[in-house]
């Protein structure tokens, strides 16, 4: 599966947005992807868990890709992957993006606003001109 061969989250979301809408519920991929073992996997659900996080936090929500659901079941998703991302955290001490996942469901469990800025507006923000 994608989760484990190093595509990007992005790349992921794109094929789950198309499972979801052939089978109508995303909920037995995610559990699929949940049960996939190994390094990669690992790695694979440790950046898609902060890819979707953020975007939850940013309320960007690309989650337009699925058209019937509901971003919510994502959201709901993501933290049971907790101890996942935290063993993986734990492994890799240096892993910046197991760090910020874990930052990000902390944000996202609490209701909170993303610690990081928006990308987007970046040149206003900074005074400079589009």
């Amino acid at each position: 599966m994608a989760l484990v061969d190093g595509r990007s989250p992005s790349d992921i979301s794109d094929l789950l947005a198309g499972i979801a809408q052939a089978t109508g519920e995303l909920e037995p991929w995610l559990e699929h992807m949940a049960g996939l073992s190994g390094s990669e996997a690992d790695a694979g659900l440790v950046r898609l868990g902060l890819d979707w996080a953020t975007e939850l936090l940013w309320e960007e929500s690309r989650f337009t890709w699925w058209y019937d659901g509901d971003p919510q079941v994502i959201a709901a998703w993501l933290p049971t992957q907790r101890a996942r991302i935290a063993a993986f955290a734990t492994r890799h001490p240096r892993c910046k993006t197991a760090a910020d996942a874990l930052i990000a469901l902390d944000r996202l469990e609490a209701g909170d606003h993303s610690p990081w800025l928006y990308p987007y507006g970046m040149k206003e923000l900074l005074g400079q001109a589009p």
